[in-house]
């Protein structure tokens, strides 16, 4: 399995904790028991979502603050809003991947998942996170 099914996998489980208080769920080990992931791609997932749950307050608030003035954060589809989570954790805290991988797979997932103008939304967001957070590879 991939990285790239890996992140997808941990996209599913972030997305989930919107709905769901993570310790109501057991999602995590019923996607790690139910599939054949590779050792690294299982790191991959058990070390970033505990993080994604403890950084969950700042990451909405970087996402918050780096969203233009035509959105409010209240309003976000929840897709989106998981993608960004992910991406931006990616970003400002994993930094194994350069930031133009986070911000592709974070555009692939959006064409994936959600709507059709989601991509260039999460895109632009991403942009503004990377520049006004300072981010750099």
């Amino acid at each position: 399995m991939s990285r790239k099914k890996a992140r997808d996998l941990l996209f599913v489980l972030t997305f989930e904790t919107l709905f769901i208080e993570p310790e109501n769920s057991e999602s995590l080990e019923q996607i790690l028991n139910s599939i054949n992931l590779e050792e690294e791609n299982l790191n991959f997932i058990k070390e970033n979502y505990p993080k994604i749950l403890e950084n969950k307050a700042e990451l909405e608030n970087i996402i918050s603050r780096n969203l233009s003035e035509k959105f409010s954060f209240d309003r976000l589809f929840k897709i989106d809003l998981a993608i960004l989570m992910l991406a931006t954790h990616e970003l400002m805290f994993n930094k194994t991947n350069s930031i133009k991988i986070v911000v592709n797979e974070a555009v692939e997932l959006a064409k994936k998942y959600s709507t059709d103008n989601s991509y260039s939304f999460i895109n632009g967001v991403l942009a503004n996170i990377i520049k006004n957070e300072k981010i750099t590879d």
